[in-house]
């Protein structure tokens, strides 16, 4: 998609190993030949973002995505001592084999990275000097990792303040968003209540509420929603990445949630 009438955005949403739908998501997109103009990512959406933004190669990203499970479980292997479980350096180098040490100015795809300032709460859009810094910070999910400081700000989780960047995408001049949204609240009638959950399940439960209605209120402006069905083989932990065998099946929802979406996609173009 290029010209100055049209200027394409896609917003990559938060959602954990979940994330892995994005690349199916631009897989359809790339067989469909249509690039985006502008890309926006949080959390687990700055890494899918960030990644095609610096290489415009769907295959290298499923590699790196998928592949080098022991190096990126050594690299959380780097216990903190204070305001989080894990440091993060190692994770910084790792994300620098797979990236290089660019800064946002010499991306192939105009990306602005979206975090959370653990201080003060707002709303981070960074879309200038290192990537690594900004994608550090839109992935450190609290407790788990410390904050990383950036210029005056000390970022966490982009997903604890915008969890699917439409209005980032909006401040960089696209006037054509698809947004994708992994926050759905997966609810199942037909599953029995457990009417005594442990509290590791309420405080997840209540979690996943939040991000569901503050990715709702994030995709409001966007012309199109995506919404990939994960509740059959959507990953529920970290651990399920590293363990678990329906990577390709979520990318598969995620082409096939784009495809479905691809008649809006087609009209909003036109």
């Amino acid at each position: 998609m290029s010209g100055q009438k049209n200027k394409l955005g896609l917003a990559l949403g938060s959602g954990g190993p979940r994330g892995l739908a994005h690349i199916g998501v631009l897989k359809f997109l790339i067989s469909k030949n249509l690039k985006p103009n502008f890309l926006a990512g949080s959390s687990i959406g700055a890494w899918v973002a960030a990644h095609y933004a610096v290489h415009e190669n769907i295959d290298k990203l499923i590699q790196d995505t998928l592949g080098n499970k022991w190096e990126k479980f050594y690299s959380l292997l780097e216990p903190a001592w204070s305001s989080g479980l894990i440091q993060g350096h190692r994770l910084e180098k790792l994300l620098q084999n797979f990236l290089g040490t660019p800064n946002f100015e010499d991306l192939k795809i105009p990306l602005t990275i979206v975090a959370t300032d653990y201080q003060t709460g707002q709303i981070i859009n960074i879309n200038s000097g290192p990537l690594l810094t900004a994608l550090r910070g839109s992935m450190a999910v609290p407790p788990i990792f410390q904050p990383v400081k950036y210029q005056n700000y000390f970022l966490i989780d982009g997903a604890l303040s915008n969890p699917v960047p439409v209005q980032s995408l909006k401040a960089m001049g696209a006037n054509q968003i698809i947004a994708v949204n992994l926050n759905q609240l997966i609810s199942d009638p037909e599953t029995k209540i457990d009417l005594k959950p442990s509290l590791t399940q309420t405080s997840r439960r209540s979690l996943n509420i939040i991000h569901h209605h503050l990715a709702d209120l994030s995709c409001a402006a966007a012309d199109v929603v995506i919404t990939p069905q994960l509740k059959n083989n959507g990953f529920k932990s970290w651990r399920q990445y590293f363990t678990g065998d329906h990577h390709q099946q979520i990318i598969e929802q995620g082409f096939l949630a784009t495809e479905t979406n691809w008649p809006k996609i087609k009209n909003l173009l036109n």
